[in-house]
């Protein structure tokens, strides 16, 4: 399986924490993730616009095609190892991932003041995701 791209919001914790996870069982590297914020838009999907990669997570495949969403996320696990796989593989197929797409979007919205409310502050610094602790110098995160 070829690796794809994963954009995901730089400055969001839910979504670092999300990268972390994956990142931590993607053990044949299958995933690259990439901030939004400094990643060639039109270079990576022609058509791919700020405000869709503002909006949602984006999947794109080497030949530009790109899932958002739910899909996306289901995609994500699709490719890691194990149960995960199978879940994402399920999870992924309509009607299940139109099931999910509405809760995908409600948190999407609302992932700023969801992060903060679990204490998941991170901002972009240099193009790299840090983790900030009110009080405590930032630390680099390994995007």
């Amino acid at each position: 399986m070829l690796q794809v791209i994963v954009l995901f919001d730089g400055d969001c914790g839910i979504c670092n924490e999300s990268r972390q996870w994956v990142e931590a069982r993607d053990r044949d590297g299958r995933l690259r993730f990439i901030p939004y914020q400094v990643a060639d838009l039109a270079a990576l999907s022609p058509g791919l616009t700020l405000e869709r990669a503002r909006r949602s997570a984006q999947v794109i495949f080497s030949d530009g095609r790109r899932v958002d969403g739910a899909r996306a996320a289901f995609e994500v696990l699709r490719r890691l190892p194990g149960g995960w796989g199978v879940l994402g593989a399920i999870w992924g197929m309509p009607p299940l991932w139109w099931i999910a797409e509405p809760f995908y979007r409600l948190i999407a919205a609302h992932r700023a003041r969801i992060s903060g409310w679990l204490g998941l502050d991170y901002c972009l610094v240099d193009g790299v995701p840090q983790r900030v602790t009110p009080g405590k110098p930032s630390e680099p995160d390994k995007a």
